[in-house]
């Protein structure tokens, strides 16, 4: 039984470790529409995207990609809201795939994900549109919103590792 939950435990360790880098083909970059600027997580100027109610935002890929044989890939998309927003506050689009070709590096794809806001916001109101690793924040126009990082990231693996050391610590004190 030790053996089988110390099995499952290390196979989830891994997952968490290799899952996100194998799932990417190679850096992603967020762009606005047509590629004029850049969307930095890291830059405070270019913390979150301001939306108001009826507006819609829409945010390409840059993909510079190494050793990745020509073929379809797919888009890990998610969405993560807060400060208020809810799903039914906006209407989010998305392409599922993108095709590599030989040569063509980086990739340039116009408007994987369109936001549109339905509804009035209130100040500080957000949704954070995550692309593989990257992140943009679209926000309600009226407030400042904080960069928020991925905690299920780092956590996921520290968690495992901890659990790790939980079962091989109580097996050594038995014997």
């Amino acid at each position: 039984m030790k053996k089988i939950l110390l099995l499952i435990v290390s196979g989830l360790l891994i997952a968490c470790i290799a899952g996100s880098a194998m799932a990417s083909p190679g850096s992603i970059t967020l762009w606005n529409e047509n590629f004029t600027s850049a969307i930095d997580g890291t830059d405070p100027s270019h913390q979150y995207i301001p939306i108001e109610k009826g507006d819609t935002v829409e945010i390409s890929t840059k993909i510079a990609y190494l050793d990745q044989e020509a073929g379809t890939y797919y888009y890990q998309v998610s969405y993560e809201y807060g400060g208020g927003a809810t799903e039914s506050d906006f209407q989010i689009k998305h392409k599922g795939s993108f095709t590599l070709t030989p040569d063509a590096s980086p990739l340039l794809d116009q408007s994987v994900v369109t936001v549109t806001c339905l509804n009035e916001l209130p100040s500080g109101a957000y949704v954070k549109v995550i692309i593989g690793e990257t992140t943009a924040t679209i926000a309600s126009a009226s407030g400042y919103v904080h960069y928020v990082p991925e905690s299920p990231t780092v956590a996921l693996p520290v968690a495992a590792i901890l659990g790790l050391v939980f079962i091989l610590g109580r097996k050594k004190g038995r014997q």
